[in-house]
């Protein structure tokens, strides 16, 4: 994950672009507990 320091953005990066469902549901986690909105994560086209 790579993040802004002012919590405006933040990116999960994944090799493959269908990234298994446990794996985004760590990363809702990590960007809960660091004070970003989880519900505006949107997968890249």
């Amino acid at each position: 994950m790579i993040g802004t320091q002012s919590g405006r953005g933040a990116w999960v990066l994944n090799r493959d672009p269908n990234a298994p469902a446990d794996r985004l549901a760590a990363a809702r986690e990590i960007l809960d507990f660091y004070g970003y909105d989880p519900s505006r994560l949107r997968q890249a086209e």
